[in-house]
């Protein structure tokens, strides 16, 4: 039986590694954006490199989404090499969930015993490419956050109580740099430490909470007290969605994971002590890191990676206990199990990559933006005036944040700048999604500018093939004689 469950779990492996670099490299060289917020990497970058500031008060030109830093000053150094900010952003990604990868194989085979539920551990988290949105490869925040909470958990595994301390420590800072959400997983990371290491958790605890203190404090002063207002106040006035209570348990960890799930509980019943470990404590800050995300409004299923990583080390270590038994029975029904989940999540690489046809349609649009004589906006796809060359615009998600608080009246004057700029008919040219999901941009439309066209008559050219499925559709310009 043994040779069959290591010929499972190595099919396994490299089925679904081989999907991952056959999709992200078919992607990587893409110049469009795959979702509809990656574009927005090419103008943090673009900002970067013009010496200006990330945390200012909201304005049409610029105003950031609610993300610390860490992960956009990476990308930057990349991009002096590179010389594309999308393949930048998407490198970084992509070396990130190998990197994941390797510490996950190197977590699970010392918690394990056996390198066989590392590779295991480490083809389960990969076969959630499509449950986590597509997003491992993207130029989006994610994979690094990912790769960071990893390096925080291989603290726990290894022995030495200085370098188990120091690499936690590394870890949850850098990630909470990447990605403010680190900070629900702190505690347990504290306790987990705490069970294995008492002094190495409380010198980590207030190294935490010195280090972020002085980081907030000196990124307070250089930016007047935005950096605060993005990442932590507008983060938290988030409405919370108040079904996803209950679908977060039966949509995203059921439907996806019932064999998993189900390996989990006869693996703790055969060893209740797991209960009681380190790792199993950090698993339940992961998996409340995911919980939180997915309440909040906008939390779409990126936010579940964490979750994904604790069930992928859960399912393993499960797997091992079940075989330490000597019940052939439920060796085989645990290696069904694992197929059954394998073959849950394989998908078709080829839906996630762009087309020829994808490819056309986005030249002809910067084409019409470049085109056009003076300013446009493109309120769901900023970037996309940045690639023709055309003055910079938020995006209206992170407009949209901002319309949640009123700092100093931010949300107002946002409101107002775009009001006078469509009062004066500054935009040349306005382009809108075929849904306009916030109701912000054509609410401000309708005395001065009046739609004219569409870009497209089919129902999926240009559609991104990860996340929130929109396009730009509508045409607007300026009336006559206003």
């Amino acid at each position: 039986m043994l040779s069959y469950r290591n010929l499972l779990i190595w099919v396994s492996f490299w089925i679904f590694l081989g999907l991952f670099l056959f999709t992200a490299g078919g992607r990587l060289f893409y110049p469009y954006q795959l979702e509809w917020m990656e574009g927005e990497t090419l103008v943090y970058l673009a900002r970067l490199w013009e010496g200006r500031p990330l945390y200012i008060s909201p304005t049409l030109e610029w105003t950031p989404f609610l993300y610390n830093f860490l992960y956009f000053y990476i990308c930057c150094a990349l991009d002096f090499f590179i010389g594309d900010g999308f393949i930048a952003g998407r490198l970084v990604s992509i070396v990130s969930i190998l990197a994941t990868v390797y510490l996950l194989f190197l977590i699970v085979r010392d918690w394990c015993g056996d390198a066989i539920y590392g590779v295991l551990a480490a083809a389960l988290f990969l076969a959630t490419y499509v449950p986590s949105g597509a997003w491992m490869d993207l130029a989006r925040v994610d994979s690094l956050f990912i790769f960071f909470i990893t390096l925080a958990l291989w603290g726990l595994v290894l022995k030495g109580e200085l370098s188990s301390g120091v690499i936690c420590f590394s870890g949850l800072l850098l990630a909470f740099l990447v990605k403010q959400s680190a900070l629900s997983i702190a505690p347990f990371l504290c306790l987990a430490l705490y069970l294995k290491f008492p002094k190495a958790s409380l010198i980590m605890s207030l190294g935490m909470l010195i280090s972020i203190s002085f980081i907030t404090l000196g990124m307070d002063l250089s930016t007047g007290g935005w950096y605060s207002y993005y990442i932590f106040q507008l983060a938290s006035e988030h409405k919370w969605i108040t079904h996803r209570y209950w679908s977060f348990f039966t949509d995203d960890v059921l439907l996806w994971f019932f064999p998993a799930i189900i390996v989990i509980a006869m693996g703790i019943r055969n060893n209740l002590r797991l209960l009681n470990s380190p790792i199993c404590l950090f698993a339940v800050g992961l998996f409340v890191c995911a919980y939180l995300s997915r309440l909040h409004n906008g939390g779409y299923v990126n936010v579940l990676m964490p979750a994904h990583l604790a069930i992928a080390i859960f399912t393993s270590r499960a797997m091992y206990e079940v075989f330490k038994t000597e019940k052939f029975g439920l060796h085989v029904v645990v290696c069904c199990l694992i197929l059954c989940q394998m073959c849950i999540c394989l998908y078709n690489p080829s839906v996630y990559l762009p087309n020829q046809a994808d490819l056309l349609a986005n030249r002809e649009v910067v084409k019409l933006i470049k085109k056009s004589y003076g300013p446009v906006w493109v309120p769901y796809h900023s970037y996309l005036a940045y690639k023709a060359e055309k003055p910079r615009h938020a995006h209206i998600l992170a407009m949209v944040d901002v319309k949640q608080s009123d700092r100093e009246g931010a949300s107002i004057n946002l409101e107002n700048e775009l009001q006078k700029k469509i009062q004066d008919q500054l935009f040349s040219l306005i382009i809108l999604d075929e849904w306009d999901r916030y109701g912000m941009a054509e609410a401000f439309l309708s005395d001065k500018y009046e739609k004219v066209g569409i870009l497209f008559n089919d129902k999926h050219t240009m559609l991104p093939k990860s996340g929130y499925r929109t396009r730009p559709q509508w045409i607007f310009l300026p009336k006559l004689n206003q």
